[in-house]
Protein backbone atom coordinates (compact mmCIF):
# COMPACT_ATOMS: atom_id res chain seq x y z
CA UNK A 1 0.00 0.00 0.00
CA UNK A 2 1.16 3.53 -0.95
CA UNK A 3 2.51 5.57 1.72
CA UNK A 4 1.19 9.05 2.00
CA UNK A 5 4.52 11.80 1.66
CA UNK A 6 4.82 14.60 4.15
CA UNK A 7 3.02 16.88 1.73
CA UNK A 8 0.21 14.93 1.16
CA UNK A 9 -0.67 14.41 4.62
CA UNK A 10 0.02 18.06 5.31
CA UNK A 11 -2.51 18.57 2.64
CA UNK A 12 -5.07 15.91 4.17
CA UNK A 13 -4.86 17.16 7.43
CA UNK A 14 -5.93 20.77 5.94
CA UNK A 15 -8.50 19.17 3.96
CA UNK A 16 -9.82 17.55 7.41
CA UNK A 17 -9.60 21.31 9.46
CA UNK A 18 -11.56 22.75 6.07
CA UNK A 19 -14.74 20.18 5.83
CA UNK A 20 -14.69 20.63 9.96
CA UNK A 21 -15.19 24.12 9.31
CA UNK A 22 -17.61 23.79 6.39
CA UNK A 23 -19.93 21.69 8.98
CA UNK A 24 -19.79 23.51 12.36
CA UNK A 25 -19.22 27.12 10.87
CA UNK A 26 -21.35 26.87 7.63
CA UNK A 27 -24.61 25.42 9.10
CA UNK A 28 -24.50 27.13 12.81
CA UNK A 29 -24.41 30.25 11.29
CA UNK A 30 -26.50 31.14 8.77
CA UNK A 31 -27.81 34.60 7.86
CA UNK A 32 -31.53 33.49 7.50
CA UNK A 33 -34.11 30.50 5.96
CA UNK A 34 -34.96 32.52 3.41
CA UNK A 35 -31.29 34.78 2.55
CA UNK A 36 -28.48 31.25 2.20
CA UNK A 37 -26.73 33.30 -0.87
CA UNK A 38 -25.59 35.56 2.59
CA UNK A 39 -25.21 32.42 4.33
CA UNK A 40 -21.72 31.38 6.43
CA UNK A 41 -22.42 28.21 4.72
CA UNK A 42 -21.72 28.95 1.02
CA UNK A 43 -18.50 31.57 2.15
CA UNK A 44 -16.99 28.36 3.62
CA UNK A 45 -17.87 26.10 0.42
CA UNK A 46 -15.98 28.95 -1.45
CA UNK A 47 -12.89 28.40 0.77
CA UNK A 48 -13.07 24.66 0.68
CA UNK A 49 -13.36 24.92 -3.44
CA UNK A 50 -10.41 27.72 -3.02
CA UNK A 51 -8.55 25.32 -1.25
CA UNK A 52 -8.77 22.28 -4.77
CA UNK A 53 -7.80 25.59 -6.57
CA UNK A 54 -4.71 26.25 -4.34
CA UNK A 55 -3.82 23.00 -4.30
CA UNK A 56 -3.89 22.82 -8.19
CA UNK A 57 -1.96 25.70 -8.54
CA UNK A 58 0.87 26.12 -6.24
CA UNK A 59 4.29 25.44 -7.35
CA UNK A 60 5.58 22.01 -5.50
CA UNK A 61 9.20 22.04 -7.11
CA UNK A 62 9.68 25.00 -5.87
CA UNK A 63 8.79 24.48 -2.70
CA UNK A 64 11.25 20.84 -2.70
CA UNK A 65 8.35 18.83 -2.40
CA UNK A 66 7.80 15.78 -5.00
CA UNK A 67 4.14 16.37 -5.21
CA UNK A 68 1.73 16.08 -8.43
CA UNK A 69 -1.17 18.74 -8.04
CA UNK A 70 -3.37 16.28 -8.81
CA UNK A 71 -2.39 13.86 -6.33
CA UNK A 72 -1.94 17.63 -3.80
CA UNK A 73 -6.01 17.86 -4.85
CA UNK A 74 -7.00 14.92 -4.02
CA UNK A 75 -5.27 14.26 -0.58
CA UNK A 76 -7.07 17.61 0.17
CA UNK A 77 -10.21 16.79 -0.85
CA UNK A 78 -9.97 13.45 0.74
CA UNK A 79 -9.15 15.28 4.18
CA UNK A 80 -12.22 17.70 3.50
CA UNK A 81 -14.76 14.83 2.85
CA UNK A 82 -13.65 12.49 6.01
CA UNK A 83 -13.53 16.20 8.22
CA UNK A 84 -17.12 16.98 6.84
CA UNK A 85 -18.72 13.06 7.59
CA UNK A 86 -16.56 13.19 11.26
CA UNK A 87 -17.93 16.81 12.08
CA UNK A 88 -21.38 15.89 10.42
CA UNK A 89 -21.32 12.61 12.60
CA UNK A 90 -20.74 13.95 15.69
CA UNK A 91 -23.59 16.47 15.78
CA UNK A 92 -26.14 14.15 14.71
CA UNK A 93 -25.21 11.83 17.36
CA UNK A 94 -25.31 14.89 19.63
CA UNK A 95 -28.96 16.03 18.39
CA UNK A 96 -30.24 12.48 18.54
CA UNK A 97 -28.78 11.84 22.01
CA UNK A 98 -30.21 14.82 22.73
CA UNK A 99 -34.04 14.12 21.45
CA UNK A 100 -33.99 10.22 22.47
CA UNK A 101 -33.37 12.09 26.26
CA UNK A 102 -36.18 14.32 25.98
CA UNK A 103 -38.73 11.98 24.57
CA UNK A 104 -38.19 9.34 27.43
CA UNK A 105 -39.64 12.20 29.82
CA UNK A 106 -42.81 12.83 27.45
CA UNK A 107 -45.40 11.08 25.19
CA UNK A 108 -47.65 11.73 22.65
CA UNK A 109 -47.18 15.27 20.99
CA UNK A 110 -44.61 16.02 23.26
CA UNK A 111 -42.54 14.32 21.18
CA UNK A 112 -39.79 15.44 19.16
CA UNK A 113 -39.00 14.13 15.72
CA UNK A 114 -34.95 13.50 15.28
CA UNK A 115 -35.67 13.78 11.16
CA UNK A 116 -37.07 17.28 11.61
CA UNK A 117 -34.24 18.48 14.12
CA UNK A 118 -31.58 17.03 11.87
CA UNK A 119 -33.10 18.43 8.67
CA UNK A 120 -33.54 21.90 9.94
CA UNK A 121 -29.83 21.78 10.61
CA UNK A 122 -28.48 20.46 7.35
CA UNK A 123 -30.95 23.21 5.89
CA UNK A 124 -30.88 26.09 7.62
CA UNK A 125 -28.35 25.51 10.62
CA UNK A 126 -27.99 25.12 14.36
CA UNK A 127 -30.29 28.47 15.30
CA UNK A 128 -33.07 26.65 13.33
CA UNK A 129 -32.57 23.35 14.54
CA UNK A 130 -32.65 24.58 18.02
CA UNK A 131 -35.88 26.57 17.06
CA UNK A 132 -37.35 23.15 16.22
CA UNK A 133 -36.15 21.67 19.78
CA UNK A 134 -38.11 24.88 21.60
CA UNK A 135 -41.07 24.43 19.95
CA UNK A 136 -41.07 20.63 20.11
CA UNK A 137 -40.54 21.38 24.04
CA UNK A 138 -43.43 24.08 24.36
CA UNK A 139 -46.06 21.55 22.69
CA UNK A 140 -44.55 19.17 25.41
CA UNK A 141 -45.35 21.16 28.20
CA UNK A 142 -48.69 22.36 27.10
CA UNK A 143 -49.40 18.73 26.63
CA UNK A 144 -48.07 17.90 29.71
CA UNK A 145 -50.38 20.55 31.79
CA UNK A 146 -53.44 19.17 29.67
CA UNK A 147 -52.89 15.75 30.58
CA UNK A 148 -52.15 16.58 34.45
CA UNK A 149 -55.37 18.51 34.25
CA UNK A 150 -57.55 15.88 32.52
CA UNK A 151 -55.75 12.95 34.57
CA UNK A 152 -57.15 15.30 38.13
CA UNK A 153 -60.24 15.16 36.58
CA UNK A 154 -60.49 11.78 35.78
CA UNK A 155 -59.22 11.21 39.80
CA UNK A 156 -61.87 13.23 41.18
CA UNK A 157 -64.96 11.81 38.99
CA UNK A 158 -63.12 8.17 40.24
CA UNK A 159 -63.40 9.60 43.55
CA UNK A 160 -66.83 10.59 43.33
CA UNK A 161 -68.21 7.26 42.01
CA UNK A 162 -66.90 5.80 44.95
CA UNK A 163 -68.44 8.49 47.32
CA UNK A 164 -71.38 7.45 46.40
CA UNK A 165 -71.12 3.81 46.63
CA UNK A 166 -69.24 4.52 50.24
CA UNK A 167 -73.04 6.29 51.04
CA UNK A 168 -75.02 3.45 49.37
CA UNK A 169 -73.22 0.91 51.03
CA UNK A 170 -73.47 2.80 54.56
CA UNK A 171 -77.16 3.28 54.14
CA UNK A 172 -77.26 -0.23 53.71
CA UNK A 173 -75.73 -1.14 56.39
CA UNK A 174 -78.22 0.83 58.78
CA UNK A 175 -81.21 -0.95 57.42
CA UNK A 176 -82.34 -3.85 59.66
CA UNK A 177 -81.58 -7.37 58.77
CA UNK A 178 -84.75 -7.99 56.59
CA UNK A 179 -84.18 -4.84 54.92
CA UNK A 180 -81.05 -5.37 53.83
CA UNK A 181 -81.53 -9.15 52.45
CA UNK A 182 -84.27 -7.76 50.56
CA UNK A 183 -81.95 -4.80 48.91
CA UNK A 184 -78.42 -6.83 48.85
CA UNK A 185 -78.88 -7.80 44.84
CA UNK A 186 -80.02 -4.90 43.95
CA UNK A 187 -77.03 -3.09 45.63
CA UNK A 188 -74.49 -5.31 44.37
CA UNK A 189 -75.71 -4.78 41.07
CA UNK A 190 -75.07 -0.63 41.70
CA UNK A 191 -71.53 -1.56 43.00
CA UNK A 192 -70.63 -4.00 39.86
CA UNK A 193 -72.27 -1.31 37.42
CA UNK A 194 -69.74 1.44 39.64
CA UNK A 195 -66.87 -0.68 39.06
CA UNK A 196 -67.69 -0.94 35.51
CA UNK A 197 -68.00 2.75 35.43
CA UNK A 198 -64.30 3.37 36.47
CA UNK A 199 -62.81 1.13 34.56
CA UNK A 200 -63.98 2.75 31.26
CA UNK A 201 -63.18 6.02 32.88
CA UNK A 202 -59.45 4.73 33.39
CA UNK A 203 -59.64 3.09 29.72
CA UNK A 204 -60.79 6.45 28.28
CA UNK A 205 -64.16 5.11 27.21
CA UNK A 206 -62.51 2.31 24.71
CA UNK A 207 -64.28 -0.74 24.10
CA UNK A 208 -67.38 -2.38 25.61
CA UNK A 209 -66.80 -3.09 29.30
CA UNK A 210 -69.34 -5.50 31.39
CA UNK A 211 -69.22 -6.32 35.00
CA UNK A 212 -70.15 -9.59 36.80
CA UNK A 213 -70.13 -11.13 40.33
CA UNK A 214 -69.65 -14.23 41.33
CA UNK A 215 -70.63 -15.53 45.35
CA UNK A 216 -68.49 -18.37 46.86
CA UNK A 217 -70.46 -21.12 48.10
CA UNK A 218 -68.21 -22.99 50.59
CA UNK A 219 -68.89 -26.57 50.40
CA UNK A 220 -68.58 -29.33 53.02
CA UNK A 221 -66.41 -32.48 52.45
CA UNK A 222 -69.62 -35.05 51.55
CA UNK A 223 -71.62 -31.61 49.89
CA UNK A 224 -71.93 -32.43 45.64
CA UNK A 225 -71.68 -30.13 43.41
CA UNK A 226 -75.08 -28.29 42.18
CA UNK A 227 -76.70 -30.08 38.64
CA UNK A 228 -75.88 -27.10 37.07
CA UNK A 229 -72.02 -26.96 37.67
CA UNK A 230 -70.35 -26.47 34.04
CA UNK A 231 -66.24 -27.84 34.06
CA UNK A 232 -66.65 -30.36 37.10
CA UNK A 233 -64.34 -33.44 36.75
CA UNK A 234 -66.49 -36.42 36.93
CA UNK A 235 -64.55 -38.36 39.45
CA UNK A 236 -63.24 -35.52 41.38
CA UNK A 237 -64.36 -35.50 44.70
CA UNK A 238 -61.99 -32.18 46.31
CA UNK A 239 -64.14 -29.36 45.60
CA UNK A 240 -63.49 -26.86 48.37
CA UNK A 241 -66.27 -24.65 46.99
CA UNK A 242 -67.87 -23.46 43.57
CA UNK A 243 -69.27 -19.66 42.39
CA UNK A 244 -72.14 -19.13 41.37
CA UNK A 245 -73.56 -15.67 39.22
CA UNK A 246 -75.14 -13.59 41.07
CA UNK A 247 -74.96 -10.04 39.54
CA UNK A 248 -74.50 -8.88 35.72
CA UNK A 249 -73.16 -11.90 32.96
CA UNK A 250 -76.36 -12.09 31.18
CA UNK A 251 -78.69 -13.20 33.89
CA UNK A 252 -81.41 -11.63 32.25
CA UNK A 253 -81.34 -13.83 29.62
CA UNK A 254 -79.13 -16.78 30.60
CA UNK A 255 -79.43 -19.06 34.28
CA UNK A 256 -76.68 -18.62 36.42
CA UNK A 257 -73.10 -19.48 35.82
CA UNK A 258 -71.81 -22.16 38.30
CA UNK A 259 -67.94 -23.33 38.05
CA UNK A 260 -66.22 -25.12 40.91
CA UNK A 261 -62.99 -24.20 42.85
CA UNK A 262 -60.48 -27.33 43.98
CA UNK A 263 -59.14 -25.04 46.86
CA UNK A 264 -57.20 -27.73 48.65
CA UNK A 265 -53.32 -27.10 47.98
CA UNK A 266 -52.82 -30.60 46.76
CA UNK A 267 -55.25 -29.86 44.33
CA UNK A 268 -54.04 -26.46 42.88
CA UNK A 269 -52.89 -27.92 39.69
CA UNK A 270 -56.41 -28.50 39.00
CA UNK A 271 -57.76 -24.94 39.55
CA UNK A 272 -59.70 -23.15 36.46
CA UNK A 273 -57.89 -19.54 35.21
CA UNK A 274 -60.07 -16.49 36.12
CA UNK A 275 -62.51 -16.77 38.83
CA UNK A 276 -61.35 -19.87 39.96
CA UNK A 277 -57.77 -19.14 39.99
CA UNK A 278 -58.15 -15.38 41.65
CA UNK A 279 -60.03 -17.18 44.96
CA UNK A 280 -57.32 -19.38 45.66
CA UNK A 281 -54.06 -17.03 44.77
CA UNK A 282 -56.01 -14.25 46.18
CA UNK A 283 -54.81 -11.67 43.57
CA UNK A 284 -56.26 -10.15 40.37
CA UNK A 285 -55.74 -13.03 37.32
CA UNK A 286 -56.13 -11.35 33.80
CA UNK A 287 -56.79 -13.26 30.93
CA UNK A 288 -55.80 -10.90 27.64
CA UNK A 289 -57.33 -12.88 25.32
CA UNK A 290 -59.69 -15.79 25.69
CA UNK A 291 -59.03 -17.90 22.66
CA UNK A 292 -55.69 -18.44 23.99
CA UNK A 293 -56.37 -19.92 27.35
CA UNK A 294 -53.87 -20.93 29.64
CA UNK A 295 -54.70 -24.10 32.15
CA UNK A 296 -53.00 -25.46 34.53
CA UNK A 297 -51.64 -28.89 34.37
CA UNK A 298 -53.76 -31.51 35.88
CA UNK A 299 -56.79 -29.36 34.00
CA UNK A 300 -58.29 -32.72 31.92
CA UNK A 301 -58.05 -31.95 28.08
CA UNK A 302 -61.72 -32.56 27.76
CA UNK A 303 -62.34 -29.33 30.40
CA UNK A 304 -60.49 -27.39 28.65
CA UNK A 305 -62.02 -27.97 25.49
CA UNK A 306 -65.54 -26.90 27.19
CA UNK A 307 -64.01 -23.70 29.16
CA UNK A 308 -62.78 -22.64 25.38
CA UNK A 309 -66.05 -23.45 23.52
CA UNK A 310 -67.90 -21.53 26.61
CA UNK A 311 -66.13 -18.90 26.14
CA UNK A 312 -66.16 -18.54 22.70
CA UNK A 313 -69.86 -18.06 22.68
CA UNK A 314 -69.29 -15.27 24.38
CA UNK A 315 -69.61 -11.32 23.61
CA UNK A 316 -66.31 -10.23 25.59
CA UNK A 317 -62.82 -11.42 24.83
CA UNK A 318 -60.72 -10.12 27.55
CA UNK A 319 -61.55 -11.25 31.41
CA UNK A 320 -59.97 -9.63 34.68
CA UNK A 321 -61.36 -11.39 37.97
CA UNK A 322 -60.77 -9.96 41.48
CA UNK A 323 -61.12 -11.61 44.66
CA UNK A 324 -63.55 -9.95 47.00
CA UNK A 325 -61.97 -10.90 50.42
CA UNK A 326 -61.83 -9.86 54.32
CA UNK A 327 -58.33 -11.92 54.77
CA UNK A 328 -60.03 -14.43 56.28
CA UNK A 329 -63.08 -15.18 53.74
CA UNK A 330 -63.60 -14.73 50.30
CA UNK A 331 -66.60 -13.78 50.06
CA UNK A 332 -66.89 -13.95 46.39
CA UNK A 333 -65.12 -12.42 42.52
CA UNK A 334 -65.52 -9.75 40.49
CA UNK A 335 -65.06 -9.73 37.00
CA UNK A 336 -64.69 -6.96 34.39
CA UNK A 337 -65.31 -8.17 31.02
CA UNK A 338 -63.98 -6.63 27.74
CA UNK A 339 -64.71 -6.66 24.28
CA UNK A 340 -60.64 -6.03 23.08
CA UNK A 341 -57.78 -8.32 23.63
CA UNK A 342 -55.37 -7.22 26.23
CA UNK A 343 -57.62 -3.87 26.67
CA UNK A 344 -57.13 -4.37 30.30
CA UNK A 345 -53.84 -5.16 30.67
CA UNK A 346 -52.29 -3.57 27.82
CA UNK A 347 -49.82 -2.63 29.75
CA UNK A 348 -48.34 -2.46 33.31
CA UNK A 349 -49.77 0.83 34.33
CA UNK A 350 -52.70 0.53 32.88
CA UNK A 351 -53.67 -2.60 34.67
CA UNK A 352 -51.79 -1.57 38.19
CA UNK A 353 -54.39 2.23 37.68
CA UNK A 354 -57.37 -0.23 36.64
CA UNK A 355 -56.62 -3.08 39.72
CA UNK A 356 -55.71 -0.01 42.41
CA UNK A 357 -58.84 1.87 41.54
CA UNK A 358 -61.14 -1.27 42.21
CA UNK A 359 -59.61 -2.14 45.35
CA UNK A 360 -62.25 0.26 47.21
CA UNK A 361 -65.36 -1.57 45.44
CA UNK A 362 -64.21 -4.96 46.22
CA UNK A 363 -63.72 -3.93 49.93
CA UNK A 364 -67.29 -1.86 49.35
CA UNK A 365 -68.65 -5.51 48.48
CA UNK A 366 -67.15 -7.35 51.72
CA UNK A 367 -69.33 -4.99 53.77
CA UNK A 368 -72.06 -5.68 51.61
CA UNK A 369 -71.37 -9.90 51.53
CA UNK A 370 -70.67 -10.12 55.41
Amino acid sequence: MAQLSAGELALFSFGVVAGGLLVTNGFSEPHGRRDLKNSQRLRNGLWLAGGFLSSLSINYRGLNLDLQPLAAAAAYGTGAACGAILCLSVVCLSYWTTVRLRNRKVDGPGQIDFPSVFREYIHYGKEAADIVLHEAESRSSLFMTADFAAQRRLENTISERVSVAILAVNAHLRKTSQERAAAKAELVDTLVETACSIVRDRLGGVGVIRGSYMRNRPMTPAATLPATCLFAEPHFSGYTSYLETVSGGGLHAAPPVIIPVAGRPADHQMVLPGAPEAVITLSPTVIGDLSRISFRRDVSKTIQRDVSKFFAGRTYVSLASIAVSDGRIVHGVLNIESDRKDLIERDDDTLSRVLSSLSPLASLLCLVEA
